[in-house]
């Protein structure tokens, strides 16, 4: 990541909440169509041929706040940005952001995501800018990273509306009151800043596996890193219903789809869904069948165990009954991807 504590300018609002260390600080600009400019000359004078930029607003708490199939969305009053620019500029770094020269590289319209990232040709320039407005106002962490030598690193969660709760960007705390970050934080942190990679917060409320092979297309042909991670089942298998040979199915079609696209497929166990009995070992029985992709798919990395980490342990969840963690469940969650990942991902220990 490039744009980790860049000199960062803009026509109004605090820049340097956009990409310091804290997603919880933000870019909150007062006007329509104000910018936020980066000054990445440090970097461009190595070589700096390709970028990507993403952008999440806050809260990141889901995908979309328009329908797909078989998806719940997310709250249309989220601010984000619906219409914006992204441009490149040549001007010498050092000083104030240039006020003319800008070029266009990407421009959006009638966007409805509440976050986007876009690969950039930068060869030859020395700045980035992001301008644009939204319905609800703007309120958005904007990270750029080194893209020259392709897709290497950067994640990509795609889910249900439990992903969607550890997948984002604020921060939760643990049972013990620690606080933890985001993903790409925790994965900052246990490789010495050697890696602070792109995690982009696709989940969806409501989604199951069967929903996801009709629009995961879509989210992979605008995502530009490399793994992606498929969380589903627990609405797949609501209550117990679950058919375990059809679920193997479907997650075998969506980690296919992955791959065409020469990605790296993350698959986690489905998460105990905090409820015993019939629906508990109906989990458990689609779980066997991440297992068994596990064997006939070996290049699939292998997520965390989601259900041995929340397995009776009702503290963990919002209510009784209720199949979405709490704060501290989602805490643990994080740590446990994190933790997963930086084992078998970045060789790390931690």
């Amino acid at each position: 990541m490039i744009s980790l504590g860049a000199p960062a300018f803009a026509s109004s609002g605090a820049a340097a909440n956009a990409n310091d260390d804290d997603y919880g600080s933000l870019w909150q600009p007062t006007r329509a169509e104000d910018w936020i400019a980066y000054d990445l000359s440090a970097v461009a004078d190595q070589g700096l041929e390709s970028v990507v930029l993403a952008w999440y607003s806050s809260p990141d708490d889901g995908y979309s706040v328009a329908s797909l199939p078989g998806v719940c969305p997310v709250w249309s009053g989220r601010p984000y940005l619906s219409d914006y620019t992204i441009e490149a500029n040549s001007a010498p770094g050092g000083s104030e952001a240039p006020t003319g020269g800008w070029v266009p590289r990407v421009t959006v319209q009638d966007n409805v995501n509440l976050s986007g990232q876009h690969r950039v040709d930068f060869e030859g320039y020395n700045w980035i800018r992001l301008r644009g407005s939204g319905p609800n106002g703007v309120s958005i962490n904007v990270d750029v990273v080194d893209a020259s030598s392709g897709a290497t690193d950067g994640w990509l969660f795609i889910g249900d509306s439990i992903t969607a709760m550890y997948a984002g960007h604020g921060t939760a705390t643990t049972p013990s009151g620690e606080p933890v970050g985001s993903f790409t934080e925790l994965i900052s942190g246990g490789t010495g800043a050697d890696f602070r990679p792109i995690a982009v917060n696709n989940g969806t409320s409501c989604a199951k596996s069967w929903d996801a092979l009709s629009w995961i297309d879509s989210m992979l042909d605008a995502f530009h890193g490399r793994y992606v991670t498929l969380n589903f089942g627990t609405n797949d298998g609501w209550g117990g219903s679950g058919d375990p040979a059809s679920y193997y199915a479907q997650m075998e079609a969506l980690v296919a789809k992955v791959e065409a696209q020469g990605k790296v497929a993350v698959v986690a166990t489905i998460p105990w869904p905090n409820n015993p009995g019939a629906w508990a070992a109906n989990t458990s029985s689609m779980n066997e069948q991440i297992q068994r992709l596990y064997v006939e798919h070996p290049e699939v990395v292998r997520g965390p165990d989601l259900y041995s980490l929340l397995e009776d342990r009702p503290e963990l969840f919002r209510s009784e009954g209720d199949v979405h963690p709490n704060d501290m469940g989602v805490a643990l969650i994080r740590q446990a991807w994190s933790g997963a990942m930086l084992s078998s991902v970045y060789g790390e220990s931690g």
